[in-house]
C-alpha cells in the first residue's frame, strides 16, 4: 500500500511526472506571440537602426550673384554673333555721318576716306532687311552674315543690295566695306556706265552666268557667253560682262566639280575691263578674271 500510494503521488503531483506531461500535451495548438522587448524603466526600447542613404551632406545656402546666375535672354543675345552682326548692321545703316561709321567697317577706314563716299551722310530710307544664311570660311577663319537690304529711292522704286557683315575669329563683326561701295556705293555702276580705257578693275558682285549672248552690239556675240553682274540675289543686274565661249571661265561653269553653275547666282570677286581690241567701234565689258567665288578683301 505504501508503495502504491507513493507512486500515485509522484504520477500526479511531481512537476516532471508522467501525469503533468500528459496534461500539458492535451492543450490546443496556438501560434506563439511576437517577440517584443519588455518595456521597463531599466531597459528602454532600442530604436530601429537608421537606413543607409546616399544623401550629400547639407551645405549652407550660397548667395546668387550676377556671375553665376542663369543668364537672362538679353545677356544670351548679346553674346550671340548673329545678334551682334544685326546690331552692327543697324548702327551702320542708321548712322548720320562718316565719323559714326569709322569703327563699323572692314577693312578699317578713316573718317576722311568714308567722307569721300556716300557714307558721309545718312543713307536712303530702308524698306526692309532680310537676313540670309551665315557662311563660314574655314581657310581664312571668318564668318559672313549676308543681308538683303532694300532702300527707298527718289525714283519711286525699291533697290536691293547685298550687304555682308563679317566676323573674323572672336573679333567684333564689321560691315564688309569694299562690296558695299562696289554695289550700293555705285562704283561698279559708274565704271560700267560709259566705255573707258582704264586698267582692269576688281569688283565684288553677285555673279549669274548665262550660256549665250543676245547682245548684237558685242562683237562675235554667237561665240560669247554672258555674266550678269547683280547687286543682290534678286532684281535687275547692274551690267553684263562677256567672254569667249571657249575661255577657261566657260569651262569652269561646265565643270561638275565647280560650284559655279549656269543660271545660279552667287557672290564672286571678279575683274573686268572694257574691250576695244575686237572692234574699236563696239567696246564691250569683258570678264578678265574670277578671283574667288566669294567676297574676299
Amino acid at each position: 500500500m505504501a508503495t502504491t500510494l507513493s507512486y500515485l503521488l509522484l504520477y500526479f503531483f511531481l512537476p516532471t511526472g508522467p501525469g503533468k506531461k500528459l496534461k500539458e500535451a492535451s492543450k490546443p495548438l496556438a501560434n506563439p506571440p511576437p517577440k517584443t522587448a519588455a518595456a521597463s524603466p531599466e531597459s528602454p526600447p532600442t530604436p530601429p537602426a537608421p537606413e543607409k542613404t546616399t544623401t550629400a551632406p547639407l551645405q549652407a545656402p550660397q548667395s546668387v550673384t550676377a556671375d553665376d546666375s542663369i543668364p537672362s535672354p538679353e545677356a544670351s543675345e548679346k553674346e550671340s554673333p548673329a545678334v551682334l552682326a544685326n546690331n552692327v548692321l543697324d548702327s551702320f545703316l542708321n548712322a548720320k555721318d562718316a565719323a559714326s561709321r569709322v569703327g563699323l567697317v572692314e577693312p578699317a577706314a578713316t573718317e576722311e576716306e568714308l567722307a569721300a563716299t556716300l557714307l558721309k551722310s545718312p543713307l536712303p530710307e530702308i524698306a526692309r532687311i532680310l537676313p540670309d544664311l551665315p557662311q563660314r570660311d574655314a581657310v581664312e577663319q571668318f564668318t559672313d552674315y549676308p543681308y538683303r537690304v532694300s532702300f527707298f529711292l527718289q525714283s519711286g522704286r525699291n533697290v536691293d543690295f547685298t550687304i555682308v557683315v563679317r566676323q573674323r575669329g572672336e573679333q567684333a563683326p564689321k560691315v564688309f566695306l569694299p562690296a558695299f561701295l562696289d554695289l550700293a556705293g555705285g562704283r561698279l555702276s559708274a565704271f560700267a556706265k560709259e566705255p573707258n580705257k582704264s586698267d582692269p578693275v576688281t569688283f565684288h558682285v553677285i555673279l549669274d552666268p548665262l550660256s549665250v549672248c543676245h547682245d548684237d552690239q558685242v562683237p562675235g556675240a554667237d561665240r560669247k557667253i554672258t555674266f550678269k553682274l547683280l547687286p543682290s540675289m534678286f532684281g535687275k543686274e547692274i551690267t553684263r560682262a562677256y567672254v569667249s565661249s571657249g575661255s577657261r571661265f566657260a569651262q569652269m561653269v561646265g565643270d561638275p566639280n565647280s560650284s559655279l553653275r549656269w543660271g545660279v547666282r552667287m557672290r564672286a570677286t571678279i575683274t573686268v575691263q572694257w574691250n576695244y581690241t575686237e572692234d574699236p567701234q563696239k567696246p564691250y565689258l569683258e570678264l578678265m578674271n574670277i578671283s574667288s567665288l566669294n567676297w574676299n578683301s
